[in-house]
């Protein structure tokens, strides 16, 4: 799970990078239950998570193995986000989640990505464009 710079994750959010094997006939871990835990199954696979930089997720959000967060997009609470790639400061809600609404206008995406915020030194980010970062969207 790779989660970027500024995140705000609520409370009771759920990241799941594994999951059963869907492909066998049985979804019951007979392999675990017969030779034990300390060794690494074919019943379970396991994708990467990632979330981008400055991403909301809102309380009790789910997110699955293989689920792409794009930079600034926020994720509405209650979401199961399934395991694919959400396009950046896109809005995200439902279950399964899927794109509702793009946060900023492609001009605004532009700016933002040009700045890139959150790589600069707390000093630039908290003095010299806290205004503008907490300025309103038009």
């Amino acid at each position: 799970i790779t989660i970027g710079k500024f995140c705000s994750i609520g409370p009771r959010c759920v990241f799941l990078s594994v999951n059963h094997n869907h492909r066998f006939m049985t979804t019951y871990p007979l392999e675990q239950v017969l030779h034990g835990a300390n060794r690494k199954w074919d019943e379970y696979v396991s994708r990467d998570i990632s979330l981008g930089n400055d991403v909301w997720v809102g309380e009790k959000v789910t997110i699955t193995a293989g689920a792409e967060i794009g930079d600034g997009c926020i994720i509405a609470a209650g979401c199961v986000v399934p395991g694919k790639k959400f396009p950046r400061f896109s809005v995200i809600g439902g279950v399964p989640g899927r794109v509702i609404k793009d946060r900023l206008d492609k001009s605004q995406v532009e700016r933002v990505m040009e700045m890139e915020w959150w790589n600069k030194t707390p000093e630039v980010i908290f003095h010299q464009l806290m205004n503008d970062l907490h300025s309103e969207l038009k």
